[in-house]
């Protein structure tokens, strides 16, 4: 700043810009990060290959996809013109204060830079993005980056994670094998909640300039605040923390960067030693907030014993602190710091571990303790390296202490069930392991825990309905081993026929569910089987429709059994199981009829006035038909060119598929001289109509003295 003020204003308003950006940078990854992070049920993302850390969130999420939504754009594109789009005069403009500023600073630090190096890099990347949108005009850019980011927040995931934004900032990372499920989760979060990035507008906006304008008044080189891995960190473990509700009450903003363990004459210790038990030690925790916060906090200290029941942990010591803390006062300011004691106890201890709480809350807000974290949060993949590789209760930040010789060496077993081969976890699924026959059922993330097992060989099985795992899965641990199981199942086909009996003896419609497979399957192979036929099926490639037809050469024969199979063929080019329908009997023939007789039904009655109508008395309907192959399953009758009418017949079975269909049948008078037809319906769908049947009809010789109700001997009354 002082070497600035000889100069033109524009090298003062530069190395000025760069203060606050470094103010800013802080403000983003050390207080933005984990506010925003640790304020909703988020989790981290396998999206870049460089944002595999505990901290990859800021660079990569906030830093660019938050920028999208927070950033000014106007002002970003009058820079890049004012600096480099606009002509040579803008490039020499540039070069000139960029590289005074290099070899002022290495000047300052008594450095020996290439600085002409350095800058050469700093212009490959100006010229890559002039590539990008250095052929429009300053209005045009502003607009083009208007449009781009009033896109629906959705839309801008999209955009973040095709590379276009990390490309023209000159970063080349690439993409994760798992972007497109992170893609799905991530718009499923809070990050996507235009109402959610008020944050920063609301409170975090002032922390930057705040903090820029203190160190120009008062200390410029004041060491806090800095960047701080710690600080997102904490807020990633909090994020984690709001997936379980129950368990803890996060306070979003209010983020731990210190825990140290001391033994009794005050010096750091990493192992809870046999000499340390009984003695006194004591825990420091640091923290601040990137919200303002007044309140007491009180942190416990708690011993933890095998397994992950946190109600088995009992409380070794505590202590209280009061803050009010205001962040915009924090440059040269002091920080809030716990100190809490308690007494080594190593009786039945696998270590120790801090929580803190805020007044009036029973949930901690902060815990080094991963045990509840691990069954809790079953909404995210916790079995991801960048979980498992940087994140637990013992040897991660923040550190909890263990025993160095604890008496019981239990040893912990999470088992990852997903869909085969390589999909998501499936929740509901019982997994046992031997020979104890413990069992966990999977959470929404298909993560089963066993926290409490003994050294040796477990071998792990996994049950679900609908689903068929590739064999025995086994898992030697040794004392305090954390081992993780990777056990697909494979979704078995459900596959549905046209029923129980079919006409066609060549092709067969069918269906089957695609859902189980969600994104794992590029297509399925069906084919159809003949029961004890030898010659192999051929499988053909049916697609993810869902519903198709599958034929068989030569053509199947009447009282043969059919069914269909169906496997996947999965997106990395291996295969699943099979599944098959239920068999289907072919039956390709209708009914073949011998006999179809009417008959009158008891004495009919006389008529009882000369000239009366005619009329058919009450019949019973006789047929004999054969079918040897399916059974018959309706029966209609029509008499004349009136519509078929079901019947309520009776069937009796002589064997060897002959059988006989009886059924009464009472018509009126309008029917008179009409022909009576029967059709037989079998299981395959295929029908059988009968030639005409002859009807009885009664006429006016047929006339008889009125019967009294005792000589009657039918109940059928001629029409009146």
């Amino acid at each position: 700043m002082d070497l600035a003020k000889d100069l033109s204003p524009r090298f003062s308003w530069f190395v000025l810009g760069h203060l606050a950006h470094l103010n800013s940078d802080n403000l983003c990854e050390s207080f933005m990060t984990g506010t925003v992070f640790g304020s909703a049920p988020i989790g981290m993302f396998d999206l870049l290959d460089n944002q595999m850390t505990p901290r990859g969130e800021s660079e990569d999420i906030v830093e660019t996809y938050g920028d999208l939504i927070t950033g000014d754009w106007d002002a970003f594109v009058d820079m890049l013109f004012d600096f480099w789009f606009d002509g040579e005069v803008a490039k020499d403009r540039a070069r000139e204060i960029i590289l005074w500023y290099f070899e002022a600073g290495a000047d300052y630090y008594n450095k020996d830079s290439d600085c002409a190096a350095a800058l050469a890099d700093l212009e490959s990347k100006l010229d890559s993005a002039e590539k990008y949108i250095g052929g429009f005009t300053r209005e045009q850019d502003k607009e083009l980056f208007a449009n781009l980011t009033s896109q629906p927040l959705e839309d801008l995931v999209d955009l973040f994670t095709a590379g276009t934004v990390q490309s023209l900032l000159g970063d080349q990372a690439g993409l994760t094998p798992w972007v497109k499920e992170e893609v799905q989760r991530f718009k499923k979060t809070a990050l996507v909640d235009p109402d959610f990035w008020l944050l920063y507008d609301d409170q975090l906006s002032m922390l930057g300039p705040t903090w820029t304008l203190a160190r120009l008044t008062g200390n410029p080189l004041a060491a806090w605040p800095a960047w701080d891995a710690n600080a997102m960190i904490s807020g990633n473990i909090q994020s984690v923390m709001q997936f379980d509700p129950d368990e803890y009450a996060v306070i979003p903003g209010l983020l731990v960067d210190l825990v140290e363990w001391r033994e009794a004459g005050g010096g750091a210790v990493s192992k809870a030693t046999a000499d340390m038990n009984g003695e006194p030690a004591s825990v420091r925790v640091r923290f601040f907030s990137s919200l303002p916060f007044e309140g007491k906090i009180t942190g416990v200290v708690k011993k933890d014993r095998p397994g992950f029941d946190a109600n088995l942990d009992e409380v070794l010591g505590a202590a209280d602190l009061d803050v009010s803390i205001d962040p915009l006062e924090y440059v040269g300011g002091d920080r809030s710091l716990l100190e809490i004691p308690f007494t080594v106890d190593l009786d039945g201890a696998m270590g120790f571990y801090v929580e803190l709480f805020s007044e009036g809350s029973d949930l901690p807000f902060f815990t080094t303790s991963w045990d509840r974290l691990w069954t809790g949060a079953d909404q995210i993949d916790l079995e991801r390296p960048m979980y498992r590789d940087f994140f637990g209760t013992y040897g991660h930040w923040p550190p909890s202490l263990p025993v160095a010789e604890p008496e019981a060496k239990p040893s912990v077993l999470f088992v990852k069930v997903r869909l085969a081969p390589a999909g998501a976890g499936l929740p509901g699924v019982v997994v046992t392991v031997q020979e104890d026959g413990d069992s966990s059922i999977t959470g929404a993330n298909g993560l089963a825990v066993f926290s409490n097992l003994t050294e040796g060989t477990w071998t792990v099985d996994a049950k679900a309905e609908g689903y068929s795992s590739e064999g025995e899965v086994s898992a030697t641990l040794g004392p305090l081993d954390e081992s993780w199981i990777d056990l697909p199942l494979h979704a078995v086909p459900r596959v549905t026929g046209p029923g129980e009996f079919w006409s066609n003896r060549t092709c067969m419609p069918f269906d089957w569910d695609v859902a189980p497979f969600g994104a794992q399957a590029a297509g399925f192979t069906a084919w159809m089987e003949v029961k004890d036929r030898e010659a192999p099926p051929k499988e053909i490639n049916v697609g993810l429709s869902g519903e198709s037809i599958v034929c068989v050469k030569p053509p199947a024969r009447d009282g043969d059994l059919l069914r269909v199979g169906v496997k996947a063929e999965y997106v990395d080019d291996t295969w699943g199981v099979e599944g098959f329908s239920s068999w289907v009997s072919i039956d390709g023939s209708p009914p073949v009829v011998s006999r179809a007789e009417a008959g009158v039904h008891g004495n009919p009655p006389c008529l009882q006035d000369p000239g009366m109508v005619p009329y058919l008395p009450p019949v019973d309907v006789v047929v004999d038909f054969e079918e040897p192959n399916s059974p018959l399953t309706a029966v209609h009758w029509r008499a004349g060119e009136r519509g078929w009418q079901e019947a309520q017949w009776t069937l009796t079975d002589k064997g060897g598929g002959v059988g006989e269909v009886t059924f009464p049948l009472a018509l009126d008078g309008g029917s008179a001289g009409s022909s009576l037809r029967v059709r037989l319906t079998n299981g395959s769908g295929m029908q059988a109509v009968t030639g005409p049947i002859s009807l009885p009809v009664w006429g006016e010789s047929h006339l008889c003295v009125q019967p009294t109700p005792d000589e009657a001997v039918d109940a059928w009354a001629p029409p009146e």
